[in-house]
């Protein structure tokens, strides 16, 4: 079946196209054209003066409506946390697992490898966020879980994980040369957060497999004028990636404006988020007690434990508070995290033989319809 969404203004991902319409086929994106004769279209969608863009990509997706991926990492649990945020736009993701025990971290990674074989599940691979962290930066991860890397450790979980973890979240600090070159030679994406790395610690990283830090500023060693720490090392290194938490409680505003003009292009949003359409003020479950608080979730240390954010609202967030430009922050949704995956023909952009992922955004950038696969999401 071939539909056609008419009259929108489309950003691509990269730019605006002058087209009057979208074509898609299926799941696919068949293209831009001027026209629709002859291409016996089907159905049309007419979004006039709304703004039509690419699925969102989020690469830090802890949970959502209830459910906690540390708790619950069934098929049906992956499930309800893609429809959850899918909902707000994001038709791709990375669900998430904090520090939790290995038996768990295997259980989450065989339940997202038998997700990824269902292309309808919009799960891109895992992000596996600890255990192998700096305890000093571990933020709301407990301390019992945090472990220093071994060999074989790293082993079973590259054997688990070569075909499913999507990115691996470290304090590379913790690491031997060995291990950390262990971990590149497998090919496993390598970020670094929950870190206390010094300023030249860190700018050797990126030549150990390192390629993004997790929570631009959050759970790592901070930028001072004599220890510019990890966050000035990713200031300092033009090729690092790196995923920001634009709620207002994580990192202020001024903080994200300043990132965004030393790091466009490489910087993007991600929402850390696992309180998106909760419905209570606490969360109890074998050692987390985290509440709700002054507009934000913490644990009994009061430290920051999980956002409440969706990415339309990261979006919203970085150009009326951080004053991104709106294609800028559009593309921090979309195509450069894609770009970072290698993914870019596949997803993040509307180009032709990408999948059918779209967003409509209306007035104040609010959700107005989403198109998953080529299908209105319902």
């Amino acid at each position: 079946m071939i539909k056609a969404i008419a009259n929108a203004r489309f950003f691509t991902g990269s730019t605006y196209r002058k087209e009057k319409f979208l074509v898609f086929e299926n799941d696919k994106i068949l293209g831009f054209y001027d026209s629709l004769d002859n291409l016996g279209i089907t159905k049309i969608f007419d979004f006039k003066n709304k703004i039509c863009l690419p699925g969102f990509i989020d690469l830090q997706v802890n949970g959502g409506a209830g459910i906690y991926f540390i708790k619950d990492f069934s098929l049906e649990a992956i499930d309800s946390i893609a429809k959850t945020y899918r909902k707000y736009g994001t038709t791709s993701f990375f669900p998430t697992q904090v520090s939790t025990s290995f038996e768990n971290i295997y259980s989450g990674i065989a339940s997202v490898k038998e997700a990824m074989k269902n292309p309808q599940s919009g799960v891109l691979g895992i992000h596996v966020e600890g255990p192998f962290l700096n305890p000093i930066k571990r933020g709301a991860h407990q301390v019992r879980y945090i472990k220093t890397p071994t060999i074989s450790e790293l082993e079973k979980m590259i054997d688990a994980g070569k075909d499913s973890i999507g990115l691996l979240t470290i304090a590379p600090e913790q690491f031997s040369d060995d291990q950390l070159k262990l971990l590149q030679e497998s090919g496993i994406r390598l970020s670094a957060g929950h870190s206390n790395a010094t300023y030249e610690q860190a700018k050797s990283f990126d030549q150990k497999g390192i390629t993004k830090v997790t929570h631009l500023y959050n759970a790592m060693s901070a930028f001072q004028s004599r220890n510019p720490g990890l966050v000035g090392a990713f200031f300092d290194s033009p090729d690092l990636y790196g995923g920001i938490i634009v709620d207002g409680k994580h990192v202020d505003y001024a903080a994200v404006r300043t990132a965004f003009r030393l790091k466009k292009g490489k910087l993007f949003f991600v929402t850390d988020s696992v309180f998106v359409d909760f419905e209570e003020d606490r969360f109890v479950f074998d050692g987390f007690d985290i509440r709700y608080e002054n507009g934000a979730y913490v644990n009994h240390e009061n430290n920051l434990a999980g956002a409440a954010i969706t990415m339309q609202e990261a979006i919203y967030n970085g150009i009326h508070y951080a004053e991104i430009p709106e294609e800028d922050a559009f593309k921090m949704a979309t195509s450069i995290p894609a770009e970072y995956l290698g993914m870019s023909d596949k997803v993040g952009n509307l180009k032709t033989g990408a999948d059918a992922d779209m967003v409509i955004l209306g007035e104040d950038y609010k959700i107005e319809e989403v198109f998953f696969k080529g299908e209105v999401f319902k």
